[in-house]
């Protein structure tokens, strides 16, 4: 499948370079519990890390978790990125992900 890239828009206003992220998480019902919470944590802790004034203007956050395949965050700067809350669920088609990504 080709994708049509002339139509991507950028916020003019951030003359940056950017840096896009793409993070694969795995939700499947393997996750239940203590993964899931270590899970949302880091995430946490990932948007900690683009407090930097640099980070927050460069990289751009995307997530697509497996358990189903779901992009449950299309791309954001690091200023706009706000963790959602993961549940597990589903079996774990991490090939389909990866092909999402």
């Amino acid at each position: 499948m080709a994708i049509d890239f002339g139509k991507v828009q950028f916020d003019t206003s951030n003359p940056e370079p950017r840096c896009p992220c793409v993070l694969l998480l795995d939700v499947s019902g393997s996750m239940s519990g203590a993964p899931i919470n270590e899970l949302n944590a880091g995430l946490h802790a990932f948007k900690e890390g683009l407090s930097d004034e640099v980070a927050k203007s460069r990289v751009e956050v995307a997530i697509i978790t497996f358990g189903p395949v779901d992009v449950k965050q299309d791309f954001v700067s690091g200023m706009q990125f706000d963790p959602p809350l993961l549940q597990p669920e589903g079996d774990t088609p991490m090939g389909a992900a990866i092909n999402l990504a």
